[in-house]
């Protein structure tokens, strides 16, 4: 005997699976932003931050 797949719990799955991609797309953009923060810079670059 299987679960009964429902109209709404199809919605709650996708929607599960949705938010789950953008949650590890959204960790991927904030690690690489973080990153960007102590990447040492070229020699003769200015300073944004000054």
């Amino acid at each position: 005997a299987g679960a009964a797949v429902t109209l709404g719990s199809s919605l709650l799955a996708y929607l599960a699976i949705i938010l789950a991609m953008v949650n590890i797309a959204g960790g991927f953009a904030v690690t690489d932003r973080m990153l960007k923060l102590f990447h040492k810079k070229k020699t003769g670059e200015a300073d944004p931050h000054a």
